[in-house]
């Protein structure tokens, strides 16, 4: 079988604490097959951060996502990582999923973080179920109700807290952007009632969200710290959140390979690789909208916590501002969102765009 991935790939403990959990369930199923014979299917695997490591261990991989950029950008990471014959991109959500593949042909369904935004998570779970062949598995990860109560409590927001508790969905208020979130029992009714059996549960992401990332990632801090505003540079100047993950996730795995003690600057040095990181970007990008014939729109951002996680100043972030920046070449895309944006001193831009200072004084004006 092909070498695992290493943990690093993934640049987060957190999410290496899944991909453990994963991979320890997959070889205890795995010896019934021969080697890359397991099928999986990864409900709402958007670009593929599952996908392609799985498909690099020898897995073949449906990926069913509704978000066309996402699965262009899986395309792409599938095509970087040499696995593109094992990964197949679809069109569809988790209420469709026996519209994509042949009931019973599954051997491992993911639904991580799928549950919450589905208009029907009882229903979706039945496609789950249905899709799986005998003997196969489902890792379903979801929002916990008890950690929102737990984290409103500790930052002394009671009457948040509360809401939280009590409300069916387990929402604190009209401004939580999470859609729906489950306590322990509700998640394991709503298993047992799809016939996936009784779960084997493991808490993931509880008590860590209470703390911030620089503290629990192996990574160097400067990256975590830094990462909502790589994040939202990216995004201001490509449009669309896959590409701007993917850009950030290109810039972490730069950092991860110098010693931190010889960068003087983390911040200058970490916009600087995202600024060049998103110019190729935008220019392979554009050439796949110029086959578009109609009007090239900005994708919205979907606050669902693994995206707002992310997000610095989304308020700023808003469809007439990115209409305008398409106007733009993508030099002066870069120069305008560091200036006008996070007002980026003059020669740090200059260094990010291979710019004199004095000729990105005249871009910015």
């Amino acid at each position: 079988m092909p070498a695992r991935p290493s943990l690093t790939h993934w640049g987060r403990v957190r999410t290496a604490v899944v991909w453990e959990v994963l991979t320890a369930a997959l070889d205890r199923l795995a010896p019934a097959h021969a080697p890359g014979q397991l099928h999986i299917l990864d409900a709402g695997g958007g670009t593929g951060g599952f996908a392609v490591p799985l498909a690099k261990l020898g897995h073949r991989l449906t990926v069913v996502d509704p978000s066309p950029d996402s699965l262009a950008s899986l395309e792409r990471r599938a095509a970087e990582e040499d696995v593109a014959s094992s990964v197949n991109g679809v069109q569809g959500d988790l209420n469709s999923l026996l519209d994509v593949v042949a009931p019973g042909s599954i051997d491992v369904v993911l639904c991580h973080n799928v549950l919450e935004v589905v208009d029907d998570p009882a229903a979706g779970l039945q496609q789950v179920a249905g899709a799986l062949r005998a003997g196969g598995f489902a890792s379903v990860l979801a929002t916990n109700r008890t950690a929102a109560v737990f984290s409103k409590v500790l930052s002394g927001r009671f009457d948040e807290a509360t809401a939280a508790l009590g409300d069916p969905n387990g929402r604190w208020g009209a401004g939580d952007a999470v859609q729906r979130r489950f306590s322990l029992e509700e998640l394991t009714e709503l298993l047992d009632g799809a016939g996936l059996g009784h779960p084997e549960v493991h808490g993931i992401r509880i008590f860590t969200e209470l703390v911030t990332g620089a503290q629990l990632d192996s990574d160097p801090t400067a990256f975590e710290a830094l990462r909502p505003l790589l994040f939202t540079v990216a995004y201001e100047m490509l449009e669309v959140a896959a590409d701007a993950e993917d850009v950030v996730q290109d810039a972490w795995l730069r950092w991860s390979r110098v010693d931190p003690a010889t960068v003087r600057d983390p911040r200058a040095y970490l916009v600087r690789v995202v600024i060049r990181l998103s110019l190729n970007r935008f220019r392979t990008v554009a050439r796949r909208r110029e086959s578009y014939t109609g009007p090239w729109l900005p994708e919205p951002l979907i606050t669902v916590p693994d995206v707002a996680d992310d997000v610095e100043l989304a308020d700023s972030v808003s469809t007439a501002m990115l209409l305008v920046l398409q106007t733009l070449t993508p030099v002066e895309r870069a120069v305008f969102v560091l200036r006008e944006v996070f007002d980026v001193p003059y020669d740090e831009i200059a260094a990010g765009v291979d710019r004199t200072p004095a000729a990105v004084r005249q871009i910015a004006h």
